[in-house]
């Protein structure tokens, strides 16, 4: 069996138990993604990863011409896996759908498919496909196609022009010097908050010191007050005992 001419924009590939995969056509690829519904989809091959006679039209996907093609039960496998468990259905140039029946304000209108962008990666399964789609990246509102199909202007790595290439660049850069200048600032600020808090400490320190001393100075003082009475009191007691022992010396003598 033949490899599935996987080079439509109409095209989307899914599965949903890991051993078939379904190709499936989107009846007008510029609908408003809101309006997109079960009917719009038209199954037109299908690939069955297990081999059996009669069994499947395919036996993997071509893509256009230079960049590549998936076939063969280990690729197949780890692609079939990878749409069931996200539950995409995806384009040549990586564009998904996906159906949310019974999400949010659409779950009573039946099967609703939600466009979705840049969330598979074909480059994984071993396919670059930069820039050989008509489908607008990053197009959130719309699913319109680009009107001039494939781009051919001079390209650079990762299939970008280079004028574009160029307007990146310097787009890049002045986003960068916007950010070095919002880090220096942000820098300085906490440098200046670290100043303030470490001053901020330091006349906590200073006062809870001063505090402690003078604490410090008031315990000394109420002993030294404590002591003077200790010896103030030891001091009438001898004097009272001398003068009781002479009082009786005297009354013996008198004796």
């Amino acid at each position: 069996m033949a490899l599935f001419d996987f080079k439509s924009d109409k095209h989307f590939v899914t599965s949903s138990d890991e051993t078939t995969i379904r190709v499936c056509e989107l009846s007008d690829p510029t609908v408003h993604p809101s309006d997109v519904r079960k009917a719009d989809w038209k199954e037109v091959a299908t690939i069955d990863i297990v081999d059996g006679e009669g069994k499947y039209f395919h036996h993997g996907l071509l893509f256009f011409d230079e960049h590549g093609k998936i076939e063969g039960q280990e690729a197949l496998t780890k692609l079939a896996r990878h749409l069931a468990r996200s539950g995409l259905m995806v384009s040549p140039g990586g564009y998904c759908f996906q159906d949310v029946t019974g999400l949010g304000e659409h779950r009573d209108f039946g099967a609703h498919y939600l466009r979705l962008n840049d969330l598979f990666s074909w480059p994984s399964h071993g396919v670059n496909l930069a820039m050989i789609t008509t489908w607008r990246h990053l197009e959130l509102t719309y699913t319109m196609p680009r009107q001039e199909g494939i781009s051919k202007r001079p390209m650079v790595s990762g299939g970008v022009s280079k004028e574009k290439h160029e307007e990146l660049k310097k787009t890049t850069g002045t986003r960068d010097e916007e950010l070095e200048k919002v880090t220096n600032e942000m820098e300085d600020e906490i440098q200046k908050l670290r100043e303030e808090k470490e001053e901020a400490l330091q006349k906590m320190r200073e006062e809870m010191e001063e505090t402690i001393e003078k604490k410090d100075a008031e315990v000394r003082k109420v002993k030294r007050e404590r002591d003077n009475e200790k010896r103030l009191k030891e001091m009438i007691e001898r004097a009272s005992k001398e003068k009781y022992e002479e009082s009786r010396m005297l009354r013996i003598l008198i004796i």
